[in-house]
């Protein structure tokens, strides 16, 4: 590896120039072979010119063959979708092409999302898992093959899927017999190539095995490196760079929440008493096959308050009489076992839950008031304010936003 030649690094945030909208219509043939064969021809016949050819005459056998292919009909050549003309536009430094004659076909089906912690469905394509950029200092490169490596094993990752930048597919990764966590693909010669001094980039997808194929809930995705093998266009040296920046971790489930919504927001006045309601919302989630459930299993709540003592604080479903009783503290409202009869989200709906409480006021403050709110949603390894269960593995976190949902305030 020369480290002076190529550099390599993870985007960890979204990348601006993937709209999901921005490929143009599919153009004809001839259209295809001036965006990508005609620049691949252009460096080859430079190649070929030099000493060096004697060394890759395959190369410029395909000379030969492309510039036959370029004479012949539209009819007789593949039709490409080219770059979309965001991707071309947003950096001037980026420059990776590709070949039509060797490409895989196939195409995203939607955009590169942010690269962050998610729930991943089993038997589904995964969210981004990462995005790595290499940039060539010295001579144009062509890709050979990508490795992806994982922090650790995961039984569930069948492959994973390679794409340029602009939703081209580049190839697909398969598992390493001898390394579990290694998963490798070969790029066909020309789909990935890389200017002098400009920059490529890629990124990955899981394809995840069903339960019933091999999927298992609760496993850990993280992708802890990319590494792509390239060749030089000039030298014909061969690099290798691997990407060293730290990914989010992922997880497999069955079922997942995906929103907290509030049913009674604003500002209210204080009403002392019994029965007191603090809080009427919504859980909504989403459920990933059939027999899959989604419940609820602990709450957290944050508990903002002035001069206001809560006893008897309780969770209920606002459909019912079914409640679960929880503890107060300084500065939380605790629910704590959440029976099934009431943490349970249905399929067909959001589940909806009221924090009941007998409110009084301490003496004759100037300030009294009373909020709850769910905080942070956590991360795998970092707990959350939610617990809960997808009829399988108890998660600790949720792939929300943080604060997952703010109560009513309530003022004297």
């Amino acid at each position: 590896m020369n480290r002076r030649l190529i550099i390599a690094s993870f985007a960890i945030a979204a990348v601006p120039f993937l709209a999901p909208a921005a490929f143009p219509a599919v153009p004809t043939a001839d259209a295809a072979e001036s965006v990508f064969e005609r620049s691949l021809r252009q460096r080859l016949e430079r190649f070929c010119v030099t000493p060096l050819a004697k060394r890759r005459p395959a190369a410029c056998r395909r000379l030969a063959s492309m510039s036959s292919t370029s004479s012949s009909s539209s009819s007789a050549g593949p039709i490409i979708r080219p770059p979309s003309s965001s991707s071309s536009s947003s950096s001037s430094s980026s420059s990776s092409r590709s070949s039509s004659s060797s490409l895989q076909p196939g195409y995203d089906t939607r955009s590169a999302e942010p690269v962050r912690s998610r729930l991943e469905f089993l038997g589904t394509t995964t969210s981004t898992l990462a995005v790595a950029r290499f940039t060539s200092l010295t001579e144009p490169i062509t890709a050979e093959s990508v490795t992806i490596n994982l922090a650790q094993a995961a039984a569930s990752l069948e492959t994973i899927q390679v794409y340029n930048l602009d939703g081209r597919l580049l190839g697909t990764a398969s598992r390493d017999s001898n390394t579990p966590t290694m998963y490798r693909a070969n790029i066909p010669t020309g789909a990935f190539m890389i200017d002098k001094g400009k920059d490529g980039s890629l990124y990955v997808r899981g394809i995840l095995r069903p339960r019933d194929g091999g999927g298992v809930s609760g496993e850990l995705v993280a992708v802890d490196s990319i590494t792509m093998r390239s060749t030089g266009d000039w030298s014909t040296e061969s690099y290798t760079v691997t990407t060293t920046d730290t990914v989010p971790d992922s997880q497999t489930a069955r079922a997942a929440i995906t929103a907290v919504s509030t049913n009674n927001a604003g500002t209210w006045p204080l009403t002392t008493g019994s029965n007191q309601i603090l809080w009427d919302f919504n859980v909504s989630g989403v459920h990933g096959d059939g027999e899959a459930v989604l419940r609820l299993k602990n709450l957290a709540f944050t508990l903002s308050q002035a001069n206001v003592t809560l006893t008897n604080v309780r969770l209920q479903v606002a459909d019912g009489d079914a409640s679960v009783p929880c503890t107060v503290t300084s500065n939380q409202v605790l629910c704590d076992t959440i029976p099934s009869n009431i943490g349970t989200v249905p399929r067909d709906s959001a589940l909806r839950l009221r924090v009941y409480a007998d409110v009084a006021v301490n003496g004759t403050p100037l300030l009294a008031y009373v909020q709850l709110s769910l905080g942070e949603a956590g991360y795998p390894g970092s707990a959350g304010v939610v617990t809960w269960t997808d009829g399988t593995t108890t998660f600790q976190w949720v792939a929300l936003e943080s604060p997952l949902g703010v109560g009513p305030r309530f003022n004297q």
